[in-house]
Order: C-alpha cells, then structure tokens, then sequence
C-alpha cells in the first residue's frame, strides 16, 4: 500500500541524514529505516539503470561500427529508453515512488520502451536480453518500493510485469534460434552478470529487510505482550473489584429483601395486635384477621378454628376464607370439626405440608394452593384452637416463616385468652349463676331495648313468663341440691329453644323463667312456648331411683294485640301465668279479657 499523500514525505537530503545516521549505528524509527533502506535500494537501481543504459548506447555503437544496419525505429526505440530512464530517475530524486499509480506508470513505460527498442532489432538475441535485464530490475524495485503489507498491489503489478515478460520475450525472443559474435557475447555476459548481481543483492536485501522488519514485529510484540499482560492483570484486578460490588450488591440487596420483609411482618404484627387490644367480639376479631391475613403475600386460603366453650361459646368459632369461591369456603367450614380433631394430636406446635396436600385439605387445590401450613393456637390452657393457611407458592412456607405465623397464632391465643376473660367478666354480670342464663337485671336492660326498638319501629313483642309447678314440694322432699337440679334442667331446656329461635331468656325469680322475642306475636310464639312445655314435661329426672317428673305454668301476651302498652307486658304475661297456676297448674294460658277480669 502506498504511503498517505496527506504524509509530508522526506528529502533526499533528510533521507541522506538518515542514511548517515543510521551507518552509525543510531537507533531511529522502524518506519523511518524502511525509508532509508528503500532510498538507498532506488539510488542502486538508478546506478544499474545508468549501466544498462550505457551498454545499450554501446550496443548501437557497435552496431553502428559493424556496419550493420541503423533504421529510423532503432534510433526512436534508442532515444524511447534514454528518455523513460530520464523521468525514472526525476520520479525517484521527486520521492514519487510513494505514490503507486505513478510509480506503476513509470516502470510499465521503461519495459514498454525496452520492448520496442528490442523489437526494432527484429528480435535480436541481444535487444531481448536487455529487455529481460531491466524487466528483472525494474520489478524488484517496484517490489522493493512499496510498503511491505500491500499485498493486493503487489499481485496486481506481479501479474502485469509477468505477462509483458511472459509473452514478449520467453515465448518469443528467447525461442529464436540466433548466431551471438564474440561482441555480442562479452555484451550478453555483461547484462547477465549486472542482472544477477541485481537479483542477488535484491534477494539479500528482502531478507535482510524481512529480518529487521520480523525483528521489529517481535520487538513490538513483546511489548505489546508486557502491556497486555499489566492490562490483563488491571483488567483481574477490575473484575476482582467487579465481583466483589457485585457480592456486596447481592447482599445489600438480600439485606434489603429482609428488611422489607421484617418492616411487612412487623406491620403485619402491628395490625393484628391493634386488632387483639381493641376487639372484644370474637367473632368479630377472627372475622378481622382473617382478612388481614388473606391480604398477605401468596395466602390464597384462611381458617380460623376455636373450639366450643373456650371463652363462654356454645359451638366452635369457625372463621373459613376462600377469596371468589363460596363453595370452598363452605367446604372449609365443615372440615373445621376434623381439622381441630387433628392439629390437637400434633407433636409440634405448627406443621408444613408442600407439593402434597392432607386428604382433607385436598379440595384446597381448586384454589391454587400448594403449600399449608397448620398452627395450633394455645392458652395456659392448652390448645384451643387451630389456625390453617395455604398458598400458591410451595416455597412459601419454611421454619422461618413458621416462626412468624406461630408469633401470629400466639397473638391470636392472648385474644382468646382475652375474650375469655372478657366472657367470664360478663357472665358474672349477666348470667345467672346456678344456670348460666341471663339474671334478671341483665334481662330486664335487654327487654328494655326491645321496647325501644319495637316503639321506633312499629314492631310487635311477644312475651312468655312460666314458673316451675309445685317447686316447694320438691325442695322439701328431695332436698335443695335436687330443686337446684331441677331449676337447671328446666333453664337447660327452655334456653336451648329460645337462642335457635332468636329470642332471649332471663332467670326472673326463684323458680320463674321469662322469655322475649322481637318481631314476633302470640301466634307465632305459641309453637315455641309448646316445644318447650312438652319437653319439659317429658323429662325424667332420678333422684336415688325415683323418676321424678315436673311440669310448668305459663302465661303468654304480646305488644301491641293483647297488650296496648310494652311497659306493661311483664305484668300482662305474670297475670296470665298466675292464671295459669290458678285453673289446674300445668297449662299455658294466652293473656286476654278473661285474665285480666280475674285479675281485678
């Protein structure tokens, strides 16, 4: 490849200093010794040139001496080569050699001149060796005057030569059998000799050249390797770096992850502890955090499970949550008895299951869930209840989360503890303590709201007042412990209709008994004062193998039919128990005209 025009290309003179310098033995640039070697190479080719060109004129000299025929051509071909040789030697003094096109150009017209002035000799033996001699010379320095690296130049330039040689004198000039005088031959050794000296020298040169420029590669080389091995150690030194942020990303990131994990479950804690210190009702209290709970990462199923008679409650708390399927929640709930049956014999206090459900947690997978988990929920008591959560993830759940759930159910334990505190407080406010029905005054606030309800909404009240017949008989001839028996069964009995049937019933005196519905008439509370005076009267009690049967009197009004005044209902349903007790005991007397005429 030709050197860059835009290059500011050196003086002979420069190139002459550099020459000099580099004869003593000071060290100057790789490119710039290749410069030198090249100038100094031209200025042998132009010697040689000078040689050549010289015989040539002797050649015709001789020629001209012999006698031998002179033609207007020889002398043009003569002057054609002396001229070629003339631009050859203003284009190497100029540096144009650095420019290929013309460099190219040059030495195709001194072959071209050489061609026909050999041709002008009819193919003369001498003429085509002169042609060959120049052609060799004017090729390795073309060769030699280009940058070594161009290779695609130096094919095509090659073949160019190649073919002006190949044709116009192998295939020609060489195969013409010729007749050389003693003249001729000392010529034709000369051109030999001059030729191969070129070649020789020219051969040295390339080697020597490709020595240096090899020599210069590996100098290069190994300082290129020296650098590449200080940036491959910078560069292990980066990655080391490198590696070491990214750990200390990964665990500030993890520690990221744990704290927005810790701040979630501590808000989680926070929430359901709000809801443990304010919540009274129970059923309230699970209805909240169940929510709270279904609202948290990947929980796709809530159960909340107390068992019966934990804080004052007659059935079992089943709180059971399936979000946008009812059918599972209902499922849910009736495995609730099974479920507390099972958790109460685990060995720990909270079990993971992955990938493979419990046979009653089965119907879960319609919901997504792949993982459960079971806490049970304990009080100084023990266990009392259980708490089940599934989620999609099967991951979800391991021995650190369970931790966390666990904190969860122990929080829910101090809310049942709570509420059974708050049950027992109330209990002893409200109930009766023999039977665990509502005392008196308790009954009396509650049917005081009824009237206040039944007045702001033009609502009906019906009431039932009944007394346990001939209670002081069975006082004295069983003993008191029985009568209390006796009050308790009836209580039992009574109280169990009344709460299926929504109504309310309080302990009103001794052996009296009232009860009060909301929202309902004599017609429709007769049925219900029936169910209970039949089963009444088919209890058998045993007292040291004596069946003792017992039987009440009621007295049944409402507000507004039978009575005008809701104040007054109390008095109306005692006149229509008395009534009741008066005429035969053992009946159920509805208040009317008849009552209130036997009252007065």
């Amino acid at each position: 490849m030709s050197r860059d025009n835009s290059k500011e290309e050196a003086s002979a003179e420069e190139l002459e200093r550099r020459a000099q310098s580099l004869r003593e033995g000071e060290e100057i640039d790789f490119q710039d010794k290749l410069e030198v070697m090249r100038f100094t190479q031209q200025k042998k080719h132009i010697y040689m040139h000078t040689i050549l060109l010289f015989m040539m004129v002797c050649f015709m000299a001789y020629q001209v001496s012999s006698k031998n025929p002179i033609s207007a051509m020889n002398v043009i071909g003569m002057v054609w080569v002396v001229i070629s040789h003339g631009i050859d030697y203003l284009m190497c003094y100029k540096r144009y050699y650095f420019r290929h096109r013309i460099l190219t150009g040059t030495k195709l017209n001194l072959v071209a001149s050489v061609i026909f002035f050999s041709a002008t000799y009819e193919m003369n033996a001498i003429a085509a060796l002169f042609g060959f001699s120049v052609y060799i010379l004017y090729f390795v320095e073309y060769i030699e005057c280009i940058e070594f690296t161009n290779s695609e130049e130096k094919e095509k330039t090659a073949v160019a030569m190649a073919a002006f040689f190949a044709v116009t004198y192998i295939l020609v000039s060489l195969m013409t059998p010729v007749r050389l005088s003693l003249v001729e031959i000392i010529l034709l050794i000369g051109i030999v000799c001059i030729a191969l000296y070129t070649l020789v020298e020219q051969i040295y040169n390339y080697l020597d050249h490709y020595v240096t420029y090899i020599s210069e590669l590996n100098h290069e080389k190994a300082e290129l390797l020296q650098k590449n091995s200080s940036l491959s150690e910078q560069s292990t030194k980066i990655k080391e770096a490198v590696n070491l942020l990214g750990v200390q990303k990964i665990e500030l990131s993890n520690a990221y992850e744990t704290i927005q994990i810790q701040n979630q479950e501590m808000k989680m804690h926070n929430e359901i502890l709000g809801i443990v210190s304010t919540e009274k009702d129970m059923e309230q209290f699970a209805e909240r955090i169940t929510n709270v709970l279904i609202n948290w990462d990947n929980i796709c199923a809530v159960g909340l499970f107390v068992d019966a008679l934990i804080y004052g409650n007659s059935y079992p708390l089943i709180c059971a949550k399936v979000p946008q399927d009812a059918n599972l929640e209902e499922q849910f709930r009736k495995s609730a008895e099974n479920i507390l049956f099972e958790i109460h014999h685990f060995d720990e206090d909270f079990q993971i299951d992955i990938n493979s459900l419990p046979e009653q947690y089965t119907f879960l997978k319609k919901s997504g869930t792949k993982s459960l988990i079971r806490i049970q929920i304990l009080t100084e008591g023990g266990m009392c209840g259980a708490l089940v959560l599934g989620s999609k993830d099967p991951k979800n759940f391991d021995s650190e989360s369970g931790s966390f759930y666990l904190s969860i159910a122990t929080q829910i334990g101090i809310a049942v503890k709570n509420a059974n505190l708050y049950a027992t407080m109330e209990n002893l406010a409200t109930r009766d303590g023999l039977t665990g029905i509502y005392n008196r005054r308790h009954f009396n606030k509650l049917f005081s709201d009824y009237v206040t309800s039944a007045m702001d909404g033009r609502l009906p009240i019906a009431v039932a007042l009944f007394d346990i017949d001939k209670f002081k008989n069975v006082n004295d001839t069983y003993g008191h412990s029985f009568g209390d028996m006796v009050i308790v069964t009836v209580s039992h009995i009574a109280n169990e209709i009344v709460e299926k049937n929504g109504g309310i019933l309080g302990r009103y005196g001794g052996e009296e008994f009232m009860m009060a519905f909301l929202n309902r008439n004599v017609e429709e509370l007769l049925p219900i004062v029936e169910e209970i005076h039949e089963k009444i009267k088919a209890a058998e009690l045993n007292h040291n193998g004596d069946v003792v049967k017992i039987n009440v009197s009621i007295g049944v009004t409402d507000y507004p039919n039978t009575c005008s005044n809701p104040a007054d209902l109390l008095n109306h349903a005692d006149w229509a128990m008395y009534y009741s007790k008066q005429h035969g005991r053992g009946r159920i007397t509805v208040d009317g005209e008849n009552v209130w005429a036997e009252n007065q």
